[in-house]
């Protein structure tokens, strides 16, 4: 019976996060992006497996995005409440399966994308207009990791003496690089309508908000330490230590170049640990706020609990964020996301943190508050 309930969450799992992935990469195929003679828009669809043609939309002027907007956001609700109310309750009857048998939920996780459009601030000083840029963007990967497609563009039209660092922000709102791009987008974004709409900087640097990020080797090495932080939680860091500069090269360079093969064969030895143990010895993990002045929560916390229990999401959050567990007698305050859904609560903290990982190795849990419609 435990093995058939089992089988029905990972078939939720599945199900959810692929309507998710599907839909926002369907949202962006950016079909886009030119209208009437004369507009201007340039559409690039970052992905490996997926690419799409820059397509004209007959009528109108100016710029018109037809592939995401308001309904997609209310079906990613629906999606995300029908995973809350499928997956079943688990604790005394949950066992560990291997990896290998949810590389599906893996592979959904790795994919998924979000559509963005990149506009340059309107104070910048340019030589002509410049165009809107397009782009799906990889959820697990960092901002300046896969823009320099939007730098390229972008600096068509800037002089050499107007360019410093390339930041972004969203509505007044710097976005932080080292951050992935799907916690940015879920804290700061995922009510709104696609695409996402990120300004683009060259100028006036926010210093007191952001790190600065002036090659590929500072998010490698942000990267290859957090992966090496969340080791030393899980095995005390007897796992990366254990590996070759090469394997740590691999896993950067699956990252760098969004190849889930080559990432994930390595990466599965940091998702090991002995099975008399149950589970890691701590659960890698952040929780983000909107509403808070503080960057994120992180403390210890056991996958078993001291009676032997597997512990859940419901009991990492009354350690750390009491108020996203709804009373019998309140509404439902906040939203609790993790890669665009909201798992129930009485999923099992070590199974989260198996597959929906980043590739940092933490799990990333977005707190936003719940819409008010």
């Amino acid at each position: 019976m435990w093995r058939a309930q089992r089988n029905d969450q990972h078939n939720s799992v599945k199900v959810a996060v692929t309507h998710i992935a599907t839909a926002e990469l369907a949202n962006a195929q950016v079909k886009s992006c030119c209208s009437g003679k004369g507009s201007r828009a340039r559409c690039v669809v970052s992905s490996p497996t997926r690419r799409a043609d820059n397509r004209a939309c007959s009528g109108g002027s100016g710029i018109r995005c037809l592939g995401a907007s308001a309904p997609f956001c209310r079906e990613r609700r629906r999606v995300g409440r029908w995973f809350v109310n499928r997956s079943h309750h688990l604790c005394v009857t949950w066992r560990q399966e291997r990896m290998a048998d949810d590389k599906d939920v893996l592979r959904d996780v790795w994919f998924g994308r979000i559509p963005a459009c990149f506009t340059l601030y309107q104070d910048e000083i340019t030589e002509r207009e410049a165009e809107p840029f397009y782009l799906l963007l990889p959820r697990v990967s960092y901002l300046t990791l896969v823009t320099d497609k939007v730098k390229k563009h972008f600096l068509k039209v800037m002089k050499a003496e107007d360019v410093e660092e390339m930041w972004f922000e969203y509505e007044g709102t710097p976005l932080k690089w080292h951050y992935p791009i799907g916690v940015l987008f879920d804290l700061h974004a995922s009510n709104t309508a696609l695409p996402w709409s990120v300004t683009v900087h060259f100028k006036n640097f926010p210093e007191r908000d952001l790190l600065h990020c002036p090659s590929n080797s500072v998010i490698e090495a942000h990267f290859m330490s957090s992966i090496k932080e969340a080791d030393a939680l899980k095995h005390k860091g007897q796992v990366i230590n254990d590996m070759q500069k090469k394997d740590h090269k691999q896993l950067w360079m699956g990252l760098q170049n969004d190849k889930f093969d080559q990432f994930w064969a390595m990466n599965r030895k940091l998702m090991e640990y002995p099975t008399e143990e149950g589970g890691f010895r701590y659960i890698p993990f952040r929780v983000y706020q909107t509403t808070s002045d503080r960057p994120f929560i992180q403390r210890l916390f056991r996958p078993m609990s001291q009676e032997g229990c597997h512990q859940t999401l419901g009991d990492l959050l009354k350690e750390v964020f009491p108020a996203a567990i709804p009373q019998d007698d309140e509404p439902k305050r906040y939203q609790v996301v993790i890669h665009g859904i909201e798992p129930m609560l009485e999923t099992p903290i070590q199974w989260l943190s198996e597959h929906l990982s980043h590739p940092d190795n933490f799990l990333h849990i977005s707190i936003i508050p719940s819409p008010s419609d």
